[in-house]
């Protein structure tokens, strides 16, 4: 019997598509308290994109849902739930399952992270929410100092006074946040935590000032071991052409200050 040319390509069409459509992923498992039939929104933080919505996910009767993400290469992920102002930012080593519990109303203030099976390495996503909560307890604290300005400035018999205890004080919550948040660039070049961390603000007030030549310095040196991790990761490349931008144009500025002053331009 004659046979078909198309034979051996049915035979190998279930390998094909196995190959073709099984990709590598992660799992992320939920336990919300207190949803009551409301959803979350995931998002992935693209570097050139921003946040992309990816899903909408409903906890069921228990409080329990699942979502899988490719475990290919390191990303960021968002998890929103609404009237909540804070993003729960997760970002998993490929192949480390996760488990997440927290409350729906107090999204990151509640949350605990454990990756799965149990690991004794650092765990990112733990790490970065440690970090989030102590951001979300520093705004809180300078929300009310700020609020003990605002009522009482017009009523105090010490007003300097007044104003620069509660100027020290927020000043102490943002060097503290700033101290943290250079051990976390300096200790975790290997993952995506400095990405995150260089671009948190507590309203409009970086906690990290890239305006300052030292800091600016210091966070293009982590960069630099960042990109030997991973040198073909977006975020690391967005962050490293962005600091690198901003280098370029405050020396440019510098020479140009300098020029202006008739001194000759002596910057490394």
């Amino acid at each position: 019997m004659k046979k078909s040319r198309y034979t051996w390509f049915w035979l190998f069409l279930p390998v094909l598509l196995c190959a073709c459509g099984k990709q590598p992923s992660q799992t992320v498992e939920l336990n919300i308290s207190h949803a009551r039939k409301r959803a979350l929104a995931l998002f992935e933080l693209k570097a050139d994109q921003g946040a992309v919505l990816l899903d909408s996910l409903r906890p069921d009767k228990n409080g329990v849902c699942r979502f899988r993400v490719p475990c290919d290469s390191l990303r960021i992920y968002l998890l929103a739930s609404s009237g909540n102002e804070h993003f729960l930012c997760l970002t998993p080593m490929p192949h480390q399952d996760l488990r997440i519990s927290a409350n729906y109303d107090s999204l990151v203030s509640s949350a605990t992270v454990q990756p799965i099976p149990a690991t004794d390495s650092l765990c990112p996503s733990l790490i970065l929410l440690a970090y989030q909560q102590q951001i979300a307890q520093a705004e809180r604290t300078i929300r009310f100092y700020t609020d003990i300005w605002m009522e009482n400035r017009y009523q105090s018999t010490q007003v300097d006074s007044l104003h620069e205890a509660c100027t020290r004080a927020i000043d102490s919550v943002m060097d503290t946040l700033r101290q943290e948040a250079r051990r976390l660039c300096r200790q975790n070049t290997a993952n995506l935590i400095p990405v995150v961390v260089i671009n948190k603000a507590i309203g409009n007030r970086r906690v990290l000032d890239l305006s300052e030549p030292e800091t600016l310095a210091f966070l293009l040196d982590c960069t630099k071991q960042m990109q030997r991790h991973n040198p073909q990761n977006p975020h690391v490349k967005r962050l490293m052409f962005q600091l690198a931008r901003i280098d370029s144009y405050r020396k440019q500025e510098e020479i140009r200050l300098l020029e202006q002053t008739g001194e000759e331009p002596q910057i490394p």
